[in-house]
């Protein structure tokens, strides 16, 4: 059965290792806009944020045409999330993608993804994700 890992890296990804095509320009899912934020996290080191938790378990949608032909991959992305959890609409860019229609499924997920509102000394801060990893996988869960 198909399943999607949120995935945070250790090391620095490289296009060569992990076959993602990093874009010269990271490209806007959607209408682009000027977004500020009270934080920023770096999702690519390890020990993850605590201030980035989604709400659910659940992911981006694995594309149909890509499951049907065995192809796995993976996005990084950058966004912003508010005070409120959600993700800021024109906030959302792609940066590197191992297929473009992987990114576009990151790109709808993070449309109706909520997040746990991160808290910065007893108040609702806004963040700035940076680099989170999203992998498409068809093998079975480790816990399977």
């Amino acid at each position: 059965m198909p399943f999607l890992l949120l995935f945070v890296s250790v090391v620095a990804i490289t296009a060569r290792a992990t076959n993602l095509s990093p874009l010269g320009t990271p490209r806007p899912c959607g209408a682009a806009s000027d977004v500020t934020a009270d934080t920023t996290i770096d999702a690519t080191v390890q020990p993850p944020s605590p201030l980035i938790r989604f709400r659910a378990n659940d992911g981006p949608s694995y594309p149909p045409l890509l499951r049907d032909r065995g192809v796995e991959g993976k996005v990084r992305a950058t966004f912003v999330f508010d005070t409120s959890g959600r993700v800021v609409p024109g906030s959302a860019y792609v940066l590197a993608e191992s297929h473009p229609e992987f990114g576009a499924a990151v790109c709808t997920f993070l449309r109706r993804a909520a997040f746990t509102p991160a808290r910065i000394d007893g108040h609702r801060r806004s963040v700035r994700v940076v680099g989170m990893g999203f992998r498409f996988s068809l093998g079975r869960r480790p816990s399977e």
